[in-house]
């Protein structure tokens, strides 16, 4: 089973940043991943951001592997 295991919005000069760390099954290709993204300069957008990302795969990755 994939689950989230962490989620990471960091206030920068530039805005949000979000990261949502996620593990996956051995049949999803195992490992964890890190998604990042720009979340924005409003909080609620950047949850949004957050939310969003959960559902991610590791082919759809914008950010960088763990």
């Amino acid at each position: 089973m994939n689950r989230i295991v962490q989620v990471k919005l960091t206030l920068t000069q530039a805005g949000w940043l979000v990261e949502v760390t996620k593990e996956f099954a051995p049949e999803n290709g195992g490992g964890s991943e890190v998604f990042r993204e720009h979340g924005g300069t409003e909080i609620h957008h950047a949850l949004d951001v957050a939310r969003s990302m959960v559902t991610l795969t590791p082919a759809q990755n914008s950010g960088g592997a763990q």
